[in-house]
């Protein structure tokens, strides 16, 4: 009796925890959305807007700069 309720118990807890986080789930991404949609919303648009061929790059300039001191090794390709 005691392995029977065991197993009972764990395939309760399997149910009930994959319920719950759906609905975990589904709430967290409706929260990130809601704070983040009007920003990608607006992404998309200005993405659409840009005109087909053109190259752009965005750079975060709060990135911390590479040290002048590295050195550029050259490649070298080796022939088996």
């Amino acid at each position: 009796i005691g392995l029977f309720k065991t197993i009972l118990f764990l395939i309760a807890f399997y149910y009930i925890s994959k319920f719950v986080l759906r609905i975990w789930i589904r709430n967290k991404i409706q929260q990130h959305l809601n704070k983040h949609g009007e920003e990608i919303y607006d992404n998309h648009i200005q993405n659409a807007n840009k005109q087909k061929g053109k190259v752009t790059i965005q750079t975060n300039s709060s990135k911390s700069k590479k040290s002048s001191n590295e050195e550029y090794a050259d490649y070298e390709e080796i022939k088996d």
